[in-house]
């Protein structure tokens, strides 16, 4: 059963109408129906009875004939009550079943679908019963609407997209059926149950079944490739008064007709005054062997081919229509907003210089990429520290100022991958990003994505098939008629550390595409895997830093000149001084911006008489750059260097930045600096240039920075294996948790508190790290380590932290919105000990808590 929402809506918030004039077919349509409405009162003098709900995105009436009522005129009668109640219904369907019209061409079979289109002198629908008899024949007249121009646009996109894909009837029943597991008279009947006899052969009279018919006159059909996945035939559909029972009739109907496809009995009464789409599944083949068992199937297919055509339409937007679905929808879309996160970064590196970047607009490559309708890729390789993330910037900033008032020619959309946050190091999280920020932008294109929502709700976004239901939505989004160029653009796809292959080959399959939109540009170091997959394609341009060395030199001399120009402000360099520093910067930059924003920041920090000797003992290149940092804090009072040393052990290993206050929960810090953020933070400042603080939560100053202690010569910050790491993070973790954690830490006292009233963030702030990824480390430490005995410990330390704190723990995930994350990780922890089969502990015992009036509590 769909779920129903609280609040009645008014008349004027429903813009779909689907009439269905049997019972059987009704209920196909009802339990379909995405969310059920609360019933209004009917308007005065209207008969009808309506369901009303929401389907693909639209608030829908389902309005049945009254029972034992059929034909045009019961038809025509519920369609005009129907008109009056609902003044804004737009979109029209009439569907349920009706008799197929099988042949040579069209292979029609019982649960297959028709969809009315016009053909040859016909609209849609053919009323084969009205005209007079002469001398010479029957001579039919009357003409009947086509189907309005929104569905007819509609239905070629739907039976475009079946070309290549199946329709999703199916899909639609068992998520029926298994919401209303009930409804087993809706299923599928067995194939033997679809037979076929000649037309010239008819049912043998008085019997109720075909069990005495002869079998010799079965007409022989080559079984389908696909035989439990109905058809979809699109053509004309044939409505008369008296129900059509004879084959013989049938063929001769269809022959003058145009080859309709299908007998009825009610489209006749709505073209004209209720110009709608007519959708019927084939319950019999019109003739004396009718078999009422496809009924509820046919029906059912009917109702499924409806909602998957009201799905490529824009819902209309009227008042209090689908406001809370989109709500809901955008709210669990979204991961992070890429025009913040832009936003942040240029902050974090200084202001955008024209000057930096300017060049690139005049390469050849670009403006191959940006004139060319058919370049849809273009690449920007470089080392790291070449200022690719600010040149990305720099292109956004271009590309709004050419579209700015000028959105029929494209909209942009983006995304800034960085390694060292979740959300924004996983092909998932670009997915999102880049779709949030285009429906933000385009709002009728969301469509695409509440038709995937309303089926699936939030677990759209999450969990093994995220991407792929992603891709899915984006490539329909891509597809959408009314959407023009669409700019998109990726910076260091390089860090993205999860799913890289599939979103690069969702870029190739989309740049490829003769018809494609899309226009990407993406950067990236220079990664022979990444190169791999994008190839070397015609639709690709590449701009190699490395190779445009002069320019990035005359861009990296201009970022030197403005970052001089405020440092001799701020610290009172004559001219004589900054002539020097600039001229020895520019001699050992290398052609790398990191370089000189991190010599600069250096300079920040040091007195003007201090400048010169600074320069000229710091080392050219960003590798003996980063040596001379991690030297600088070797040479620090030992216990100084001691704690910079931890810090950054732990900064290198974290799944996200962290705040200064989460930072005392997984790292061993001495008390005292724990409990004063002030001397933390100026801890941190000693942590050479590798660590900076923004709006209080701290961060590697690039990704080179972090990769470098990783590797080689920063390695020697680990006392031991990076591994051992991990394990120390858990065990500070724990003991930091055990400390703060316990029964109802939000001093709620009663169940039932909404979390958003809950200040979560301030009780727990500074276990909030440790609260939601200690597992990660756990499990991290015990996959890699080769340390059995450490191992073994670390298992009983976890073993005990669980039996006293488990449920605080669950507590406080569910308090930070992290409760479905929380139990994940304990899936993962599981599934991790049943694999390695460890002695000391198996999942049962670790999992298991002592029973409290307060576990049932937690456990709600």
């Amino acid at each position: 059963m769909a779920s129903r929402a609280m609040k009645p809506l008014p008349y004027d918030a429903y813009t779909a109408a689907i009439i269905c004039p049997l019972e059987v077919e009704m209920s196909a349509a009802r339990y379909m129906l995405n969310e059920e409405h609360v019933q209004i009162p009917g308007e005065q003098h209207d008969t009808n009875h309506y369901i009303l709900g929401r389907l693909s995105g639209h608030n829908v009436v389902i309005a049945s004939l009254p029972l034992g009522s059929q034909g045009t005129v019961s038809a025509a009668t519920v369609a005009m009550h129907l008109a009056r109640t609902f003044p804004n219904i737009k979109l029209r369907l009439l569907v349920g079943i009706a008799g197929g019209v099988p042949s040579p061409k069209n292979d029609i079979r019982l649960g297959d679908v028709v969809v009315s289109t016009p053909s040859g002198s016909f609209g849609g629908v053919v009323e084969y019963d009205l005209g007079k008899q002469t001398p010479t024949g029957f001579v039919r007249k009357g003409f009947l609407s086509p189907p309005p121009t929104e569905w007819r646009g509609a239905i070629a996109r739907m039976k475009s997209d079946h070309r290549v894909r199946s329709n999703k009837v199916n899909d639609f029943v068992a998520e029926m059926l298994a919401k209303s597991p009930r409804l087993t008279e809706y299923e599928r009947p067995h194939p033997q149950e679809d037979i076929l006899f000649s037309s010239d052969y008819e049912h043998k009279a008085g019997e109720p079944t075909c069990a005495s018919c002869d079998l010799a006159r079965v007409v022989h059909r080559e079984t389908r490739e696909v035989p439990h996945e109905p058809v979809v035939f699109y053509g004309l559909v044939a409505s008369g008064n008296h129900v059509m029972k004879h084959a013989s009739e049938r063929d001769r109907i269809s022959m003058d007709c145009d080859g309709v496809l299908c007998f009825e009995m009610e489209a006749a009464g709505l073209m004209n005054g209720f110009p709608c789409i007519v959708i019927r599944g084939i319950s019999d083949y019109s003739d004396s062997h009718k078999n009422d068992c496809w009924q509820p199937y046919a029906a059912a297919a009917a109702a499924g081919i409806a909602k998957e055509l009201l799905g490529y339409l824009v819902p209309s937007n009227v008042p209090h229509a689908n406001d809370d679905l989109t709500t809901a929808c955008r709210r669990h879309l979204f991961v992070t907003d890429p025009e913040k996160d832009k936003q942040r970064i240029e902050s974090d590196r200084g202001n955008l210089l024209k000057d930096c970047y300017s060049w690139i607009l005049l390469d050849p490559q670009f403006t191959a990429w940006r004139e060319a309708e058919q370049s849809q890729l273009l690449w920007i390789r470089g080392d790291p520290g070449k200022g690719k993330t600010m040149l990305m910037i720099g292109l956004v900033h271009e590309i709004t100022v050419q579209l700015q008032g000028q959105p029929e020619n494209g909209i942009l959309t983006y995304f800034f991958c960085q390694s060292n946050l979740l959300t924004l190091n996983n092909a998932v999280s670009i997915l999102r990003g880049l779709i949030w920020m285009i429906v933000d932008q385009d709002q009728p294109l969301m469509r695409h994505v509440l038709v995937e929502y309303e089926r699936f709700g939030e677990r759209l976004f999450d969990g093994p098939n995220a991407f792929f239901a992603l891709r899915s939505i984006f490539f329909n989004i891509l597809e959408d008629a009314g959407l023009s160029t669409i700019y998109i653009l990726v910076d260091a796809i390089d860090e993205c550390d999860t799913g890289l292959d599939t979103f690069l080959n969702l870029i190739v399959q989309t740049a490829s595409a003769l018809s494609s939109k899309v226009k990407w540009i993406l950067t990236s170091r220079h990664r022979p895997d990444i190169a791999q997959i994008l190839g070397d394609n015609a639709f690709q341009h590449h701009i190699d830093l490395e190779s445009n060395g002069r320019l990035v030199s005359e861009a990296v001399y201009s970022f030197i000149g403005y970052k001089m120009d405020i440092l001799s402000q701020r610290k009172s360099y004559d001219s004589g001084l900054k002539t020097h520093v600039e001229r020895v910067l520019r001699e050992k930059a290398g052609d790398t911006f990191l370089w000189v924003a991190l010599v600069c920041s250096e300079l920040t920090n040091a007195e003007s008489w201090e400048a010169e000797s600074i320069v000229e003992d710091l080392p050219s290149g960003l590798h003996p750059l980063y040596n001379h940092m991690l030297s600088l804090i070797k040479n620090l009072r030992k216990g100084q260097s001691e704690v910079c040393y931890r810090i950054l052990r732990s900064m290198t290993l974290t799944f996200r930045p962290v705040y200064l206050e989460e930072l005392q929960s997984i790292t061993s810090l001495p008390p005292r600096l724990a409990n004063d953020m002030h001397a933390l933070r100026n801890t941190i400042e000693l942590c050479g240039s590798f660590l900076t603080i923004q709006r209080n939560q701290v961060y590697f100053i690039h990704q080179s920075a972090k990769d470098y202690l990783t590797a080689s010569s920063g390695l020697q910050i680990f006392d031991a294996d990076q591994t051992d790491e991990h394990c120390t993070i858990v065990v500070q973790s724990m003991r930091t948790m055990s400390h703060v954690l316990k029964k109802d830490v939000a001093d709620l006292q009663y169940p039932g508190t909404l979390i958003s009233n809950v200040p979560a963030n301030e009780i727990l702030r500074d276990v909030a790290y440790a609260v939601c990824f200690w597992i990660h480390h756990l499990l991290e430490f015990m996959c890699n380590s080769t340390n059995s005995d450490g191992r073994r410990d670390l298992l009983v330390s976890v073993h005990a932290f669980l039996q006293s704190h488990l449920l605080h723990w669950v507590e406080a995930m569910s308090l930070l919105g992290k409760v479905s994350d929380g139990l994940r990780m304990i899936t993962l922890l599981k599934s991790y000990l049943k694999a390695c089969s460890l002695p000391i502990l198996n999942e049962a015992q670790i999992l298991t808590v002592p029973r409290s009036p307060w576990t049932e509590i937690y456990s709600t």
